[in-house]
């Protein structure tokens, strides 16, 4: 993946700091990444932030220029997702009904009936409808 940003200014500017945001999620997935800067930084480097994401900051010296280009190319390993399970309708294990409050039953066979008893699907419009 590559992604270019180029900013042309009519006079020439002094840069201040910026902190982008252009590198994919650190997992074991990403094969390679770079972010070339141009005009180079006098300073860049690579922080996560508080959510897990990579960011960069990069620190300009005081000459100025006209053009700003930014450039970030990264290789990620994908993988296909979790084949859907066989079967349109796997019964779902259901506790011994005295253990559970008549309620939250009552509450998680609606959802569970609506997309035909399928676990995946259950889950997904389960959490929708706690979100609701």
């Amino acid at each position: 993946m590559r992604h270019a940003t180029t900013y042309r200014y009519s006079t020439p500017v002094a840069l201040a700091p910026h902190l982008l945001r252009l590198s994919p999620r650190a997992t074991e997935g990403v094969l390679r990444r770079a972010i070339i800067v141009s005009p180079a930084p006098i300073e860049q480097r690579e922080e996560l932030d508080a959510y897990g994401n990579t960011i960069t900051r990069v620190t300009f010296g005081s000459t100025p220029t006209s053009e700003l280009h930014i450039e970030s190319t990264f290789e990620l390993e994908t993988r296909p997702p979790l084949a859907p399970l066989v079967g349109a309708s796997i019964p779902l294990p259901w506790p011994n009904p005295g253990a559970v409050d008549p309620g939250v039953a009552a509450f998680a066979q609606q959802p569970a009936a609506e997309v035909g008893n399928d676990p995946v699907a259950f889950l997904n419009h389960l959490c929708q409808s706690i979100a609701a």
